[in-house]
């Protein structure tokens, strides 16, 4: 029975390496439809080849390509290999940025909110009696039960 392969349209990255692996490492006859092939291999052109091979760290020991300690017999299957690495590595990072977004600045009207209320703000975090805050809003809330409605200043 002959062995189904998955679709194309992988939709990350993990999906894209089990294909990969799942199709033992041979996804495509060469490395991309649009690059430069020779005709009688099917293997990239010797440029082409040179610029995949520094492009992607990849070394040629004579038998196989050597690409993050895996071996291939073929250029196109180290190439696919070391794309995977990459669009792991760039979707990690992604990952970690989404998770630690940039500091904002306050803003004016945040600024005199702050100071009528006695809030610092150092390095992205905000500070009322001691207390650290992530948020502006958690600060303000705090230092607002702090100051009391009748204006005056209460141990927090």
């Amino acid at each position: 029975m002959p062995k189904r392969l998955p679709e194309r349209g992988y939709s990350s990255y993990a999906a894209s390496e089990d294909a990969f692996i799942a199709e033992g490492a041979h996804l495509d006859h060469r490395t991309d439809p649009e690059e430069p092939v020779d005709e009688r291999t099917g293997e990239a052109e010797p440029s082409e080849r040179t610029r995949l091979m520094a492009q992607f760290a990849i070394r040629y020991d004579g038998n196989h390509y050597k690409c993050n300690g895996f071996r291939y017999v073929r250029l196109a299957d180290a190439v696919n290999y070391a794309r995977l690495v990459c669009a792991r590595e760039a979707d990690q990072v992604r990952q970690r940025e989404s998770a630690h977004p940039g500091i904002d600045t306050p803003s004016d009207a945040e600024r005199s909110t702050m100071a009528a209320l006695a809030i610092s703000c150092k390095d992205g975090v905000y500070s009322f009696a001691g207390f650290d805050y992530h948020h502006l809003s958690d600060a303000v809330h705090f230092a607002t039960l702090a100051h009391g409605s009748d204006g005056q200043d209460h141990p927090g």
